[in-house]
């Protein structure tokens, strides 16, 4: 779910709320699951969410008849999106090797390309430096390991939650919609601070289209 509501448009983040949820009621808010952002079983998530395959085609065929390459590059941002995600939720986050960059690939065998180390591209740069940045926020912040998880807001295209870990709180939000809003938080942000650029003005903060923001304070 979480793969096909960041790659396409049209599904409401509430579905991926719903069944982040019913994880929760299974498995527990601290389990040992992994979230991944893909493997070789299955498409990379990028070319889906840079529109280079359909989710309604043979990815797998697709992988054999033409060379997959990226057609949209929003697809980098909505990666970023998945990254983050993963990151931030209850359990063990799993980055499927290549998905640091944005690498592209249809079904198996066309997901298991060689890794790319080498002259990367100004998105896949971007890309690295957001995931390592992401990774230092979940290593370096207890509520992201150990925090309870609140949901503060959720519709078609805006996603926000909580996680606190005694005086530590972190909030996380996503905006998957190609335009700019401003969102206001039921809580006062004196105190936090932006970590990836985003205009924070009393409990407003301003996303750019395609875009998460992780408040920290």
């Amino acid at each position: 779910d979480a793969r096909e509501v960041f790659a396409d448009d049209s599904i409401s983040f509430k579905k991926l709320n719903n069944s982040l949820y019913e994880s929760f009621f299974y498995y527990g808010n601290h389990s040992l699951m992994g979230n991944i952002t893909g493997n070789h079983d299955i498409p990379r998530f990028i070319s889906y969410a840079s529109e280079a395959i359909d989710f309604n085609e043979d990815a797998k065929e697709a992988g054999w008849k033409r060379n997959v390459k990226i057609k949209n590059v929003v697809g980098y941002d909505k990666l970023k999106m998945l990254t983050c995600f993963v990151m931030t939720i209850p359990g063990i986050p799993v980055i499927y090797y290549g998905d640091e960059i944005g690498m592209v690939g249809a079904g198996d065998p066309d997901n298991r390309r060689p890794m790319i180390f080498n002259n990367l591209n100004t998105y896949q740069l971007d890309v690295m430096q957001d995931v390592k940045k992401i990774i230092e926020l979940r290593k370096s912040r207890m509520s992201l390991i150990y925090g309870d998880f609140n949901l503060l807001n959720v519709n078609k295209s805006i996603y926000i939650y909580k996680r606190k870990f005694l005086d530590e709180t972190t909030i996380v939000l996503f905006n998957k919609s190609k335009n700019k809003i401003n969102i206001e938080i039921n809580q006062n942000l004196n105190g936090f601070k932006s970590n990836f650029d985003s205009k924070i003005t009393s409990n407003v903060i301003t996303l750019e289209p395609y875009s998460f923001e992780i408040l920290t304070n």
